[in-house]
């Protein structure tokens, strides 16, 4: 079956999986504006952060990109016993790893929270504490599944991988309807550890499928655990870089206060249905390729894979970030403004969903940027990328709630709109992240078809001006019309209807401008429909 096919299937499955994790993320906000106050919110998001922390050092840094590298070169000769017993390694090492650090942890919870949460009250401190301890358990799981998700990668086995989100989504939910009510908050966090064991358990027999047997192996000196080991430094301080992002947003929020910490984390998780489904999902599928063109020195068909893919990122979320500014306040209000979700609430969370949205083409652009220097095996790029981005961060972010403190949203109250400042800061760093990726790799490859890009990118401009304008005509057209007998129907009809119509129009026009992601969608119902002849569309074979 030819590459493209490959890629192509694997794409939509990931993006499928990914749309439906993404709802059933919304549906859990909705659950969580409906049924939890904000500020058990924030104590709850804010006990994510050390748990987080360490699955992204410990777990992402060593595994993820730089374990299905190596994973894929001991398979070089068809030796699946030989990478099975790496992975069953770097499983023990990771168990171990992992068990003492959250043990270490759970003692220094106390004093972490001081330092995360500064701004919360001694009651919610001590509530973020618990959460905080009681979640050191789904790293440890995550861990696990993270090396089931690597090894189904590396083979390119997509499907389990992809369902393992939407059945931790599923997880949460469950306990957000059944065990808050038991529970209150803590119910919670059992309904996240839920989550995390669908996430590994759904990925399991696919990997015992493959051959996978597990083998209590511990050998730190063996030579691949090593080159692991010393390829996961820069990898980790790139995601404890992406990390601070997060630490930065948390600190900050907490001494603004109110809702901040919650309003930031449910608009991050709006515009990321985006970033997810058309950035992340792409650069998965795409990333074994591009280490496979890398390894086998195929320069010119790295260039087209990562160029290609580029511009079908940019096709999707350009489009979609003009969309979510534009209708900002509606989706917002469709998806959370319920229960105890207030209407200060809903406008603050639109506010800042608006800033975010401003980059919300570089930030699904990352992923790929970053995954084709693991390709090339450089790991270091893309931490100092992350480290300078973060340099900024924390500049904006102590700088410009101070400037938009300046616009309140209830003079009464005191409530203002300092906490968009931080998601202004976050817009401006991954922008300056994207670029210097950009140049960098630029710099590595030399090009990597910039020309096409940007007669794609020009495309794509014109015909979501065209949609935006729609959009904007459409918004105000139809707002009469609502009944206010039955106004959250009227609401939900308005906004869906916007966004149908808005991206009819867009893919319509760039239709008419023959891009070549919108020709593609023949190829990609041919390629579905019958099995493809075996020519790559790459110019390399």
């Amino acid at each position: 079956m030819a590459d493209s096919f490959k890629k192509t299937r694997a794409v939509l499955i990931l993006i499928i999986a990914s749309v439906g994790s993404n709802i059933l993320g919304m549906v859990r906000n909705h659950f969580f504006a409906e049924k939890i106050s904000t500020s058990l919110l924030a104590s709850y998001y804010a006990a994510f952060r050390i748990p987080d922390l360490l699955y992204n050092l410990v777990v992402l840094g060593v595994l993820s990109s730089v374990f299905i590298s190596i994973f894929m070169e001991e398979m070089t000769h068809e030796d699946k016993k030989k990478a099975f017993k790496f992975a069953n390694n770097v499983i023990n090492f990771i168990i171990v790893s992992l068990g003492i650090l959250s043990l270490v942890l759970l003692f220094l919870m106390p004093f972490l929270t001081n330092l995360i949460a500064p701004g919360f009250s001694l009651e919610a401190k001590g509530l973020t504490t618990k959460l905080s301890q009681l979640m050191l358990l789904s790293p440890i799981i995550f861990g696990l599944s993270s090396i089931a998700g690597g090894i189904l990668n590396s083979f390119k086995k997509f499907t389990a991988y992809a369902l393992a989100p939407l059945l931790y989504n599923l997880g949460i939910i469950f306990g957000t309807l059944f065990l808050v009510p038991v529970f209150g908050i803590f119910g919670l966090v059992y309904g996240v550890l839920v989550g995390a064991l669908l996430h590994l358990f759904v990925q399991l027999p696919s990997v015992l499928k493959l051959g996978f047997r597990y083998q209590p192996i511990l050998n730190l000196k063996e030579r691949s655990l090593k080159e692991i080991l010393k390829l996961a430094p820069p990898r980790m301080g790139g995601l404890m870089a992406n990390q601070a992002n997060f630490f930065i947003a948390t600190i900050l929020g907490s001494v603004v206060g109110g809702g901040s910490i919650a309003y930031l984390n449910l608009a991050n998780d709006i515009q990321t249905f985006v970033s997810v489904v058309f950035g992340l999902s792409f650069a998965t599928a795409i990333f074994p390729v591009l280490t496979e063109k890398a390894s086998q020195d195929k320069t010119q068909s790295f260039i087209f894979e990562f160029s290609q893919t580029f511009r079908q990122i940019l096709f999707f979320t350009i489009p979609s970030a003009l969309g979510l500014i534009l209708l900002r306040g509606q989706i917002v209000r469709l998806i959370l403004g319920y229960g105890l979700f207030k209407i200060i609430d809903t406008k603050l969370t639109a506010a800042v969903l608006g800033a975010f949205a401003l980059s919300l083409f570089s930030q699904a652009t990352i992923p790929l940027l970053v995954r084709a220097f693991y390709a090339l095996k450089d790991t270091k790029t893309p931490f100092y990328a992350a480290f300078f981005s973060v340099s900024i961060n924390l500049l904006g972010s102590l700088t410009l709630p101070k400037l938009f403190s300046q616009y309140a949203i209830d003079p009464g109250k005191n409530i203002t709109f300092a906490v968009v400042g931080l998601a202004a800061a976050f817009t401006i760093a991954s922008f300056v992240n994207m670029i210097i990726l950009l140049v960098a790799l630029h710099k590595r490859l030399g090009n990597f078809n910039e020309s096409e890009i940007f007669v794609s990118l020009g495309k794509v401009l014109f015909a979501s001006a065209i949609m935006g304008t729609i959009i904007q005509v459409l918004k105000y057209g139809i707002s009469p019309i609502i009944d206010p007998a039955h106004p959250v129907l009227g609401f939900t009809t308005q906004t869906l209807a916007v966004i149908f119509i808005g991206a009819g129009v867009y893919f319509l026009i760039t239709y008419l401008l023959k891009c070549d992601e919108t020709q593609g969608f023949k190829k990609i119902l041919r390629r579905l429909i019958r099995k493809p002849e075996v020519i790559s569309d790459s110019p390399e074979k």
